[in-house]
């Protein structure tokens, strides 16, 4: 199920995608990482920390 859960996070906000995003709550942009961390009982802010180191790795020369 949890699986599931993760998938129709992402489905969903991959249709929102194409909107209008200037209105868009931190809380839905963040959806995805949350539903992830709560469901793999990972702690919060861990997927959050990884993807800005992997994105501060990709700006160094």
């Amino acid at each position: 199920m949890t699986a599931i859960q993760i998938l129709v996070v992402l489905d969903g906000l991959g249709a929102h995608a194409n909107t209008e995003r200037s209105n868009r709550p931190p809380s839905v942009t963040a959806m995805a990482i949350t539903t992830a961390e709560r469901e793999l009982d990972v702690p919060a802010g861990t997927l959050a920390g990884l993807i800005a180191a992997q994105h501060d790795l990709s700006e160094r020369p």
